[in-house]
């Protein structure tokens, strides 16, 4: 599978071309999409499209990925950014290309791995987030002072400060993200730990009381019974204080939920979190 990857911009379109044959990446060709300064913006729109179906027509890709646009503070800029993103995926779709949106920081998320992290990788990530944001902050002080000093364009200086701009409010958000898991993640491992305690108690008793069934467990729901006879049933949920139900791996089944049976016409289900009971 061929991919067109695409850095939007009215100026200048980054592009490059990969290709992913039996899970490995090669580099194809990469570059860039320019027009001079000064020139109008309807023909940088015109340039732009010409210039990403030349690469299509060249490269033949089957899919096309491209920067999600992020809302920015300067109008202006957004909906300059907005009309070049258009010509660009009106070249993909002539030619029939998929078209996939991603933000920088989702990118940077599938390159570093995240999914069902632990707390000391949901910390790194935040560290690193933060991190980040100082350094993106410094980044526009300085593109700033060098707009002043004339070493940066002025238009240069709008269409990067958009970029840092964009970066910053994804930052923003991700990292308040980054502390609200690391906060329920912490309530999680005390859950846990309060489950546990109660456990072993049980575990060195011989007989069950109802303050300690009480400690264990939140509920018990009862179900009608179903069918007659031999195959006669009742379902019956058991709702656990402090981890919620139990975390069985999930089995191939309709319901996707592990049964036990305990004595003829009497069935214990644990479900997984995500199955309603």
């Amino acid at each position: 599978m061929v991919i067109l990857g695409i850095d939007p911009g009215y100026a200048i379109v980054g592009w490059g071309v990969i290709d992913y044959t039996a899970n490995r990446f090669q580099v194809i060709a990469y570059g860039a999409v320019t027009t001079e300064a000064k020139t109008p913006f309807n023909e940088r729109l015109e340039t732009g499209y010409d210039g990403i179906q030349d690469i299509i027509y060249k490269y033949k890709p089957d899919a096309m990925a491209i920067e999600k646009l992020f809302y920015n503070t300067n109008a202006k800029t957004v909906i300059d950014v907005a009309q070049a993103r258009g010509v660009i995926n009106l070249a993909a779709q002539k030619n029939n290309l998929e078209i996939f949106e991603y933000t920088p920081l989702q990118v940077k998320q599938s390159v570093v791995g995240y999914g069902r992290a632990e707390k000391k990788q949901v910390q790194k990530e935040l560290d690193r987030a933060i991190a980040r944001n100082e350094d993106v902050a410094r980044l526009y002080e300085r593109l700033y002072e060098d707009n002043v000093s004339g070493k940066v364009t002025d238009e240069w200086f709008m269409q990067l400060s958009n970029k840092y701009e964009s970066e910053r409010l994804e930052l923003k958000t991700k990292i308040q993200q980054y502390r609200e898991q690391l906060s329920n993640l912490g309530t999680m491992q005390k859950g846990k730990e309060q489950f546990i305690s109660a456990v072993r108690k049980f575990m060195q008793m011989d007989t069950l009381t109802a303050p300690l069934l009480k400690e264990l467990i939140d509920k018990i729901v009862v179900y009608e019974t179903q069918g007659t006879g031999k195959h006669r049933t009742q379902r019956i949920v058991i709702y656990y204080r402090f981890v919620g139900y139990l975390e069985i791996p999930l089995t191939e089944s309709e319901w996707e939920f592990y049964q036990a049976n305990t004595r003829q016409g009497v069935a214990v289900e644990y479900i997984s979190k995500n199955i309603p009971a």
